[in-house]
Parts: C-alpha cells; sequence; structure tokens
C-alpha cells in the first residue's frame, strides 16, 4: 500500500530542519565535553559543599528539600506511567519507558546547559521518535507516546529547574516552592484536559481546514511526526532509495563541527571564534516549523531593530527594558486571544475581510495546505 500511494515527501524546509535539529543534537554532546566537561565535573564534587555565593548563603536559614521527596515523587510519576500504558492500548511495551526515562536521563545535562547559557531550548523529540520507530515500526501512536515520555520529561525538568532557580533567587523558601510546583502542575493537569475537552466539542471540525483559524498547527505536527516516524519508520524514511536518506548524517556532521570551532578557539581567545556556538548555530530553524512561512520575515525584522539596532544606539535602554517589553508583548498577544475567542469568535462575530486575513490559510498562500504534487490535502 505504501509503494501503490507514494513514498514519502516532505518540503525542502521540513527537511532541513530535520536535518539541523539531529545536527543540533550531535553537536551539543561535543560541545558540551569540550566547553563544559572540567566544569560539570567540579560542579559534581562540590554540589553538597558551602560556597560564596551570596544568594546560597541567604537560602541557608531554610530547610533544604529533601532528597527523599524527589525519590518519592519519581517513583510515583513512574508508576502512574507504567499503569497509563500497560492499561490504555498505547501500543507502547512497558520495558520502552525505561528506555525513554534513561534517554531523557542522559540527555537534561548537556540540553540544560545549552539552555542556560544560551535560552534556546533543544528538543530530544526527533531522536526519541528514531529510537522508537526502530524499535517498533509501525506504530505512531506508540511513537507519541514514548516521544513524550522522552521529550516532555526533558521539558518539564528544565522548567522545574528554572522555577527553582527563580526561587533561589526571589528567596523562597525551597520546600514551599517544591510544593507549589507540584499542586500548580496537578491543577494545570486538570486544567488543560478540561480545555481540550470544551475545545473539542464546542468547536465543529476542530483541527481541520474547515474550522479556520482552529486548524491546531502544532497537533497537527505532532501528528504528522508520528507518521514519518511511527506508521512509516526510519527504515524507509532513511532508505537508499529514499530522498532524505542523507539526513542522518547531519548527526555525524554536528557531532563534528564543534571541534574545529574549539580548536579554533582556543588559538584565538579575542576572535570572533571564540564566539561560535555550534549548538545554537544549528537550531536556527527548529522554531518554525508548524509556523507559516510569512512570521520568518517578521522574526528576522523585529529581532535586527531590537537586538541590532537599538541595543547599539541605546544600549542603556536596550538593557533595562528589552526583555521587559518583550514579556509584555507576549503577555498582551495571550491576553488579547482570550478577548478575541469570548468576545468575537464564540459569539460568532466575524472580523472583516481584507487582505491580511482574506485568505484560508494563515499564510496567504493558497497551496499552503498542498502536498509536493500540488493537491490540496484537507480539501
Amino acid at each position: 500500500a505504501y509503494a501503490d500511494y507514494s513514498p514519502i515527501r516532505i518540503t525542502g524546509f521540513f527537511a532541513v530542519c530535520y536535518g539541523q535539529g539531529l545536527a543540533a543534537l550531535g553537536a551539543i554532546i561535543t560541545h558540551t565535553i569540550l566547553y563544559n566537561g572540567k566544569e560539570v565535573w567540579a560542579r559534581i564534587k562540590s554540589a553538597r559543599q558551602d560556597t560564596d555565593d551570596i544568594h546560597a548563603k541567604l537560602m541557608d536559614k531554610y530547610k533544604e528539600v529533601p532528597d527523599l521527596w524527589y525519590a518519592i515523587l519519581f517513583i510515583i510519576a513512574l508508576a502512574l506511567s507504567f499503569v497509563t500504558i500497560i492499561l490504555w492500548p498505547s501500543n507502547m511495551p512497558w520495558w520502552t519507558l525505561i528506555i525513554a526515562v534513561i534517554l531523557a536521563f542522559v540527555w537534561l545535562l548537556p540540553i540544560g546547559i545549552i539552555t542556560a547559557i544560551t535560552s534556546q531550548s533543544p528538543s530530544i523529540s526527533m531522536i526519541s521518535e528514531w529510537i522508537f520507530g526502530v524499535i517498533r515500526p509501525g506504530n505512531p501512536i506508540g511513537n507519541m507516546m514514548f516521544k513524550t515520555y522522552g521529550y516532555i520529561t526533558v521539558r518539564q525538568a528544565l522548567l522545574f529547574a528554572q522555577d527553582l532557580k527563580l526561587g533561589h533567587y526571589m528567596k523562597i523558601p525551597p520546600r514551599e516552592m517544591f510544593t507549589f510546583q507540584i499542586v500548580g502542575t496537578i491543577i494545570a493537569s486538570f486544567v488543560s484536559l478540561g480545555t481540550t475537552n470544551y475545545l473539542m466539542n464546542s468547536i465543529p471540525n476542530i483541527c481541520t481546514n474547515a474550522a479556520y483559524p482552529w486548524t491546531c498547527p502544532n497537533a497537527g505536527l505532532f501528528g504528522a511526526s508520528s507518521v514519518i516516524w511511527g506508521l512509516i519508520g526510519p527504515n524507509k524514511f532513511f532508505a537508499h532509495d529514499s530522498l532524505y536518506r542523507g539526513l542522518p548524517y547531519f548527526f555525524l556532521c554536528g557531532f563534528l563541527a564543534p571541534i574545529p570551532v574549539y580548536l579554533l578557539a582556543r588559538r584565538y581567545p579575542n576572535s570572533w571564534v571564540a564566539k561560535i556556538n555550534v549548538p545554537v548555530f544549528m537550531l536556527g530553524p527548529t522554531p518554525y516549523p508548524p509556523a507559516p512561512t510569512n512570521v520568518m520575515p517578521c522574526w528576522t525584522f523585529i529581532g535586527f531593530i531590537f537586538n541590532f539596532v537599538v541595543k547599539r544606539r541605546a544600549s542603556a535602554w536596550w538593557k533595562k527594558y528589552n526583555y521587559v517589553l518583550s514579556s509584555a508583548l507576549d503577555s498582551g498577544v495571550a491576553i488579547s486571544a482570550i478577548v478575541i475567542f469570548f468576545a468575537f469568535q464564540y459569539s460568532n462575530i466575524q472580523f472583516p475581510t481584507w487582505w491580511g486575513n482574506g485568505s484560508e490559510t494563515v499564510d496567504q498562500c493558497p497551496l499552503a495546505t498542498a502536498n509536493w504534487n500540488g493537491t490540496d490535502v484537507y480539501a
């Protein structure tokens, strides 16, 4: 059936994103060892020792969270995960959950270092999908489950660490911070599930082109990835006659790329080469899918204005207000989305049609939902 329908085809940009995503994962390993290996080892040996950090001294008056609390939380979460994949038809064998947890544990530190230094958070979603696709080909649901337990574990662990670090700077007692995070996670789980059920039951044809703008691009990307890596599988996606057989070599190239950069930086420590961060460079296009392509010029223009022009000409303003403005704009978008939905879309009040919203697609391209031969996949 696969051969009769057609071999898999994805857009060139999507293929580049896959390739650079693999290159970034390879580069993260080498970059962490070369640039941060000694520091990581020193931190591990001195993690429980006294420090001259003023924040740590001020936090000494509060009781630390016992390691037992984290162990109990891990055991409970792991047990519930086993119950979920065993009792629910997930097509995910119980032993693959152990692999997903180990995978997350291995990648947590190098990804955490890159995130802490650059604010760019790499993802192991691709490598998770690849591994499960090799282990259990032909199981898209199981692939999504495995990806979630691998990728989301790293993501949530980093968010947890970020919150703890913020609480450390804000002098919030560690035990209270731990409790608030657990309670907040439980509440957010029910709120998220309730919101999802509400939208699924109240918006006709949601996540299809007929429900525009409720086309669920992130969910669509998640589902498309499960088809590529789960249903079709890496064996066919990277087959010798596939257009994408060369993508795995991106991982090797990314793994090797930091080595010459590191050697040149050691040789010329005051040059521009010393400022190159290969993993961040490789992560360049990863935020785009599933965003429409018309956002790229906007992102580039705004980034250039504020992080180049304003930074050079109004450095004091940039240092004080740039990230505050960014947070304010993000908050404004979130609030306006809620207002627009309940005040207009929920009441079937349509905005006037103009060139910016007149098309059936977000990026105003009539072929945005077409496949490689021009057929509308949502038709």
